[in-house]
């Protein structure tokens, strides 16, 4: 029977364990939340462009990793509410998604804006630029 030896170069088994090290669930966690920040700017950046009163744009946040069957998330949205009272006196609730979803798609006295469209597209670049700073960052370590 032959035999079979192999002598597995230092280095190589280095970066294999960085690797391995960098698609750990929390160096993934870091990477999102970092990229789930830079989202969050530009979406309330964008937001107050079109500011009909702060709420929303205070309400805006990304929630911490989650994971589910197809992998790990973060959600960068608006949350809560604002009662507002009417000329007649009722007390009307607007969730601020709601608000984002009407500037949106816009209503029959709105024009569509677009927002989420352009927050993803203006986003995207350096959300993915800081993802992978920190990816980086974790596979030089190792």
């Amino acid at each position: 029977m032959g035999k079979f030896t192999f002598d597995f170069p230092s280095d190589l088994e280095r970066q294999i364990l960085a690797l391995e090290r960098a698609g750990s669930a929390e160096v993934v966690g870091r990477m999102l939340e970092v990229g789930g920040k830079k989202v969050e700017e530009e979406m309330k950046a964008q937001c107050r462009a079109h500011n009909q009163s702060g709420s929303m744009v205070k309400s805006i946040g990304t929630t911490k990793p989650k994971q589910n069957d197809r992998g790990s998330f973060v959600v960068t949205r608006p949350t809560g509410k604002e009662t507002r009272i009417t000329a007649k006196g009722k007390k009307h609730t607007v969730r601020n998604m709601e608000k984002l979803a009407y500037l949106h798609y816009g209503t029959r006295k709105q024009p569509a804006t677009g927002i989420v469209t352009k927050i993803m597209n203006r986003a995207e670049t350096p959300t993915v630029k800081a993802m992978q700073e920190v990816y980086s960052r974790e596979v030089e370590q190792g």
